[in-house]
């Protein structure tokens, strides 16, 4: 089985660190998932974008947004956060990454 690298923005983790210790559990279990399917069963694609960059929920109001380097097999997560912020910095952070 093929394992995929994670690695974090220091936005998200910063993000990370201001979240409920609940949330911060259940992003921890997400991500370990997603080192052996990086696009698990409720991963969406965000449209509109110059690369392609996917989001997972996260205990319904909380979202992950990453990308997935499929040949040098890495998870870059993005940002992480609240569903009614993390669409803003999305933006912001795509334009950082590449």
């Amino acid at each position: 089985m093929v394992c995929y690298k994670i690695t974090i923005t220091r936005s998200a983790q910063t993000a990370l660190k201001h979240l409920p210790e609940d949330i911060r559990k259940a992003i921890s279990i997400k991500l370990d998932a997603m080192t052996k399917e990086p696009m698990p069963q409720g991963t969406k694609k965000l449209h509109g974008l110059a690369f392609a960059v996917y989001r997972i929920k996260v205990k319904k109001n909380y979202r992950i947004i990453y990308t997935i380097g499929f040949k040098n097999k890495v998870v870059d997560v993005l940002n992480i956060g609240h569903r009614s912020e993390i669409y803003r910095s999305i933006i912001r952070e795509t334009a950082n990454c590449h």
